[in-house]
């Protein structure tokens, strides 16, 4: 049967030689011989049937012929030369909508399948793994979500899929959110990557690897409104365990990573009304264990939140001195966090560790030496959120009588936020309102209050020929509050650390003396 959709079928293959116990026969293997051997029998009784003599003896052309195939020795066998091992059994498969699949072990055909809900064939392995030699073998699965929501359950049919010592699931080049479960994995190492990954129900491993990457540098924009602003980047990368239940004989590995990189002018965003408010980046690093159930050798959860965003705007003269010459406006959110929150249970052997970091380096610049006249203004608001935390009615033990070898709940912060300004050669002078320095004045964060203006001792600013803002929010948090129990054979860490920097400055040393502004 030829597979549905889009999808591709390969296997890796390696050549060495076999050691004995790889020569024992497959199943289609003796399938084959016992045919030819049943062919065999009947066509020689069929020759002898019709070559005796008259004293029921072959005829002597018969017995030369016997004679010959004795010498020959023709038969079905096995022959152990240039002999291939199978070191692993890929699929790959793109979804077309919001799906649910179940990946299984035929033990008849004994391929790897890929199936959906209703039971029909998307995707197989284009080779057995009978003749995987050893327990180094591993089932690869490219599961391309497509930006759709996949379920993937694991067979329990994939235990019996002998020389397996991993399973590999990974998402397509896109957005991917893959959602698992299942006891397939059980006795064997389980990995996953992609952009979101979430469990329900119950799933069974070996060992446990989940790695969430989501990234963007800015080049394919949303072109979307977010608080008035044009969003850039909505990178978020996320590992969501509430609820499920997980049985993992060794270690438990998670790591959701955002990493945003945008270092632009943004007027190569283009010059609609919407680009020219504002540029917007969001971004999020969680790994969620709201009312886990958990038991493992070893747990390891950590975020990381990486973003460089550095816009630069260089002065264009505009028409008249009341309007701007250069404005670059940024805005930052981001979220690295990891709970263990609820009724959740975590019953480990080892060494526990739950980190959140995030590392920020955020600019804007608004250089108005290129300009005749006009005002600049560079705007950052910033808004950053990192937390480890064990709250609720939350529970840490030990597993079969084995408390956790140490427990550490870390949160790291390191930022560095910068404004700059500088004005133009002719300076600015008061305008209509209608220009964006103006606006940010008498509202510099844009929201429906204006308690915020730009103010001195003697009032409120109406214009400025350089003008430079920042706004910058952290909360770095590690805690733990948990009513439930926690237990561990060494003392708990709970560390929190933020080392910031925040610069903002207007510079009007490009006017001259008799200059407006």
């Amino acid at each position: 049967m030829e597979p549905l959709g889009q999808s591709h079928r390969s296997v890796t293959q390696n050549r060495r030689p076999l050691i004995p116990t790889a020569l024992q026969p497959s199943k289609l293997w003796s399938r084959l011989q016992d045919s030819y051997s049943q062919w065999r029998d009947k066509r020689v009784a069929a020759v002898h049937a019709a070559d005796l003599d008259a004293h029921g003896r072959p005829a002597a052309r018969v017995r030369m012929r016997m004679r010959s195939r004795a010498r020959h020795g023709q038969g079905f066998g096995l022959e152990a030369v240039e002999p291939r091992l199978l070191l692993s059994a890929d699929l790959s498969y793109t979804a077309v909508a919001d799906s649910d699949f179940t990946l299984r072990f035929d033990d008849g055909t004994e391929m790897v399948q890929l199936v959906d809900s209703a039971d029909y064939l998307q995707v197989h392995s284009s080779a057995g793994l009978a003749s995987i030699v050893g327990d180094d073998g591993e089932i690869d699965l490219t599961l391309d979500s497509a930006g759709y929501g996949v379920t993937l359950r694991l067979d329990t049919s994939l235990t019996s899929a002998l020389g397996v010592s991993f399973i590999n699931i990974s998402g397509g080049t896109g957005t991917d959110d893959l959602t698992l479960t299942g006891d397939g994995a059980s006795g064997k190492g389980l990995t996953v990557e992609a952009e979101q990954i979430t469990v329900t129900g119950t799933l069974t491993a070996d060992s446990l690897s989940f790695t969430a990457l989501a990234q963007s540098d800015g080049t394919v924009p949303l072109a979307t409104d977010y608080l008035g602003l044009y969003l850039v980047a909505d990178s978020n990368a996320l590992i969501d365990l509430s609820g499920a239940t997980l049985d993992i004989a060794g270690a438990v590995e998670l790591m959701a990573t955002t990493d945003v990189d945008v270092i632009a002018d943004p007027a190569s965003f283009g010059n609609g009304s919407l680009a020219l408010s504002g540029l917007a980046v969001v971004a999020s690093a969680e790994i969620k264990m709201h009312n886990t159930t958990l038991s493992a050798a070893s747990l390891n959860a950590a975020t990381s939140m990486d973003v460089v965003y550095q816009l630069d705007t260089s002065g264009q003269t505009p028409g008249d001195d009341g309007e701007d010459a250069a404005v670059t406006i940024v805005y930052l959110e981001t979220v690295s966090s990891v709970t263990v929150s609820g009724n959740a249970t975590l019953q480990v052997a080892g060494a526990v560790g739950l980190y959140a970091n995030t590392d920020v380096d955020v600019s804007a610049t608004a250089d108005g030496g290129g300009a005749d006249f006009g005002a600049t203004m560079a705007l950052t608001i910033v808004n950053l959120s990192t937390e480890a935390a064990v709250t609720g009615s939350a529970a840490i033990t030990g597993r079969n009588g084995d408390d956790p070898d140490s427990v550490t709940v870390a949160a790291t912060l390191g930022s560095s936020m910068t404004s700059s300004a500088t004005s133009t050669a002719g300076g600015a002078t008061n305008g209509d309102g209608s220009n964006r320095s103006q606006q940010r004045l008498q509202n510099p964060d844009g929201d429906a209050g204006t308690d915020d203006q730009v103010s001195t001792a003697d009032g409120g600013l109406n214009f400025a020929g350089a003008l430079a803002l920042s706004f910058y929010e952290s909360d770095t948090q590690a805690r733990v509050d948990t009513g439930g129990n926690l237990r561990s054979a060494n003392a708990l860490a709970v560390q929190a650390l933020a080392t910031e920097t925040v610069s903002t400055s207007a510079n009007g040393s490009n006017t001259g003396d008799t200059a407006d502004g």
